[in-house]
C-alpha cells in the first residue's frame, strides 16, 4: 500500500510539474505533448544537477527536491495555467495571427522569474544558505540558462506548436460569419459574385461591404495556419480555394434561371479534404443566399 501510495504521489507531482518550470499550463496546450513531457524531465534533472549538486546534496535528494520544487511552482504559479484551456492566448501577436517562436521565448523566459523565486524557497529549506540573495540569484540564473535547452527540446518536431495552431484555426473559423455577411451584402448590391479568383482579390472586393474587417484581416481568416519551428507569423502558404465555376457569376433572377429544388454549392473552402475541420462559404443558386458552411458534403462532395 505504501508503495502504491508513493507511486500515485509521484505521478501527481510529475503531472503538476508539467505545469511548472516557467510555461505552466499554457505550455501544455501550445506544444506537442511528447516533447513537452521530455522537456519537463530534462529540466527537473538539470535543476537537480545545477542547484542540488551545487549545495552538495545527494543525487536522490536533489532529484526529489527538484520534483517537489517544480510541483509547488505548478500549484502556486500554475493556478492560472489550470484555466489555460479557457484563455487560449498568445503573448506575442494576436489570436488569429500569433508569433509562436517569439511567444515561446517570452513564455519560457518571463515565467522563469516567479518560478525561480518560489523554487528557491524549497531549496533554501533543504540547505539554509548564509547569503540568501546570492542563493536566489543562483536559482534564477539556472532557470534562465536552461531556457535554450528547453527550446531545443520543444522545437525538435517540424510543427511543434500543435495546440496553438489548432486554436489559431479555431479563432479564424469563428470569424467566418462576418465574411458571410459581407459577401451577402456584395451579392445584394452587385447581383453577382465577386470577380476574384484568389482570396486577396476577394478580400479587396469585400472590404467595402464589411463593417468589421479590413482587407488584411479578411485575407488572414481565409488562410489555414501553419506554424513551423521558427514561425513569427502567418506564412501565407495555404489560402482557401474559390470555386472557379462561381467566379463573377451573375444573378439575373429570371424564371428561366430558377432551379426547381434548393441547391447549395460551395464558393470558398478550406484547403483540406476529409479532415473533419472543413469550413468555408456556400451559395444557394436559387435564392442566392450566402451562408457560412461547415458541411463537408457540400464543401468537398463527401
Amino acid at each position: 500500500m505504501r508503495f502504491k501510495a508513493g507511486v500515485a504521489a509521484l505521478i501527481l507531482c510529475l503531472a503538476t510539474v508539467a505545469q511548472a518550470n516557467g510555461a505552466m499550463g499554457l505550455g501544455l496546450e501550445m506544444w506537442d505533448l511528447r516533447y513537452w513531457f521530455a522537456y519537463v524531465v530534462v529540466m527537473v534533472g538539470l535543476e537537480a544537477w545545477l542547484i542540488g549538486r551545487w549545495i552538495e546534496l545527494s543525487w536522490t535528494k536533489s532529484v526529489l527536491l527538484s520534483i517537489g520544487a517544480n510541483a509547488i511552482t505548478g500549484v502556486a504559479c500554475g493556478a492560472g495555467g489550470l484555466f489555460a484551456p479557457f484563455l487560449h492566448m498568445s503573448f506575442v501577436g494576436s489570436r488569429m495571427d500569433p508569433n509562436p517562436f517569439v511567444n515561446a521565448v517570452v513564455l519560457l523566459t518571463v515565467f522563469a522569474l516567479p518560478s525561480a523565486w518560489l523554487e528557491s524557497v524549497v531549496w533554501r529549506w533543504a540547505k539554509k544558505p548564509e547569503d540568501v540573495w546570492r542563493f536566489v540569484k543562483r536559482v534564477l540564473v539556472v532557470h534562465l540558462a536552461t531556457v535554450p535547452v528547453g527550446l531545443a527540446i520543444l522545437l525538435i518536431p517540424e510543427h511543434p506548436y500543435q495546440g496553438m495552431e489548432a486554436m489559431t484555426d479555431y479563432n479564424r473559423r469563428t470569424k467566418v460569419r462576418r465574411i458571410e455577411r459581407a459577401l451577402q451584402q456584395y451579392v445584394m448590391v452587385n447581383e453577382a459574385l465577386p470577380e476574384s479568383k484568389d482570396v486577396r482579390g476577394l478580400a479587396r472586393e469585400l472590404e467595402e461591404h464589411s463593417m468589421n474587417y479590413d482587407e488584411n484581416e479578411i485575407v488572414l481568416v481565409l488562410h489555414r495556419p501553419e506554424l513551423t519551428r521558427f514561425s513569427t507569423g502567418e506564412r501565407w502558404n495555404h489560402p482557401f480555394e474559390i470555386n472557379p465555376e462561381l467566379v463573377g457569376k451573375r444573378f439575373d433572377g429570371g424564371p428561366e434561371d430558377m432551379i426547381e429544388e434548393e441547391k447549395w454549392v460551395w464558393y470558398v473552402r478550406r484547403p483540406d479534404v476529409g479532415t473533419g475541420y472543413g469550413w468555408g462559404l456556400s451559395v444557394e443558386l436559387n435564392s442566392w443566399t450566402v451562408k457560412a458552411e461547415f458541411d463537408e458534403v457540400i464543401l468537398y462532395g463527401k
